[in-house]
């Protein structure tokens, strides 16, 4: 018995072990170069001026991975939906920043422009403008789905981890992406604009009947046309902006672009305190007396890099042990040390058709404390009625397990 509880001590040190030295994939580089894969068409759809646009992606990832499911981040330029391109600068420089973290990453182009003769009716134009990029970038992650379905993932993607994010435009984007659900939560103005563009809310330009959500947004000096369509469960956020932002504010004010006070929006520093109303991961992270250029000065930019990175991190599980292919079972636990109330956030993206996660609980020698059981509703574990210590808390999908260390207090 005694070397029986040895070998399973062994061998959860090993799985321990083997954790440390994956989880780091995500959080340090470790690949030295990547791959890009240019001008990949995602969908079509039609332009401001009735002309059909065909919509293509940039896609970067780590050179010589093996990996088969692999977070994909989804990043989305600035230029006032008038302007920008997916071949921006600060874009590809984030996309190979975290290639090299073992994550896909793309830039993705979508429709631009307004009928700037429309003065009176300019506000529309670009709310329209917002809809169609939002419409695009809603193809853009069912593509990936698509694919992965239907082409055996050639890009080797998780579809279960899918972030989006961006910078001014491309941050109102990745942000409408993410919460843009219901069209009664929105104002009239924006329901008669979604009316007129007759496409609903997914949009048409391209790969229909497939899931369009994401898992996190990143959003670099962003804003949303109304908090209120933020609502409880939606995706968490990391935020960056500057409280003298002159073309997209910071709180709750005029969007400006091509000189001109465009619509009213909720900035980051609205859409971080609605998260945090409704108990959503939201990180706030505000540059006093900055402006609108967050990217050019590197120390800045460093920041941003690094926060986004430590945040989308503990969204894939950071710290968890995972062997081999077991990354693909992403879960948080929070608060860790727990007292009582084991909240783990991500496990109700986990079910597949009819399989769903299934949870046990091992002391740190090995022996079974919990045996496995299902976890259909909820993503809260009761763990108060045990003793002080440490545990392993072991997350099983079909044929994938994720293991993560718990302290008991």
């Amino acid at each position: 018995m005694k070397l029986k509880s040895t070998y399973l001590h062994a061998l959860l040190l090993c799985l321990l072990s083997a954790s440390a030295a994956s989880a780091q994939r995500y959080l340090h580089p470790v690949f030295s170069q990547t791959t890009l894969q240019s001008a990949i068409p995602y969908g079509e759809s039609v332009s401001w001026n009735g002309s059909s646009t065909p919509l293509l992606l940039d896609l970067y990832m780590p050179a010589g991975d093996t990996a088969t499911r692999r977070p994909l981040l989804l990043l989305f330029h600035g230029g006032s939906f008038v302007g920008g391109s997916r071949t921006d600068f600060y874009m590809q420089n984030m996309c190979i920043y975290f290639a090299k973290r073992g994550y896909v990453a793309a830039t993705v182009g979508y429709r631009l422009g307004v009928n700037v003769a429309n003065v009176a009716g300019i506000q529309d134009e670009f709310i329209r403008a917002a809809i169609r990029a939002t419409h695009d970038a809603k193809a853009a992650a069912r593509f990936f789905r698509k694919t992965f379905t239907e082409n055996n993932n050639p890009y080797s993607i998780d579809t279960a981890r899918i972030y989006a994010g961006g910078y001014s435009a491309g941050a109102i984007t990745a942000i409408h992406l993410a919460w843009l659900k219901n069209p009664a939560l929105t104002s009239q103005q924006v329901q008669n604009n979604l009316t007129a563009l007759n496409a609903g809310l997914e949009g048409l330009s391209g790969n229909p009947g497939y899931h369009s959500g994401v898992e996190a947004v990143v959003n670099l000096a962003g804003a949303v046309l109304d908090t209120q369509i933020i609502q409880t469960g939606f995706a968490p956020a990391i935020h960056f902006h500057g409280t003298d932002d002159q073309t997209v504010p910071y709180a709750r004010g005029p969007v400006r672009a091509m000189g001109m006070n465009i619509l009213t929006v909720d900035g980051s520093s609205l859409i971080h305190q609605r998260l945090s109303n409704l108990q959503i991961n939201s990180e706030m992270n505000t540059f006093q007396g900055g402006g609108h250029d967050l990217v050019s000065d590197t120390a800045r930019w460093n920041f941003i890099l690094n926060r986004s990175n430590l945040f989308l991190y503990a969204r894939i599980g950071g710290g968890a042990s995972s062997v081999g292919e077991l990354q693909s079972v992403s879960v948080r636990c929070f608060p860790n040390p727990v007292s009582d109330w084991l909240q783990l956030e991500g496990i109700i993206h986990l079910s597949m058709g009819d399989h769903f996660p299934q949870f046990a609980l091992l002391d740190i020698c090995g022996r079974i404390v919990r045996p496995y059981s299902t976890l259909e509703s909820g993503n809260k574990i009761y763990l108060g009625d045990l003793s002080t210590g440490q545990y392993l808390l072991a997350v099983r999908l079909r044929e994938n397990t994720s293991y993560h260390k718990i302290i008991k207090y």
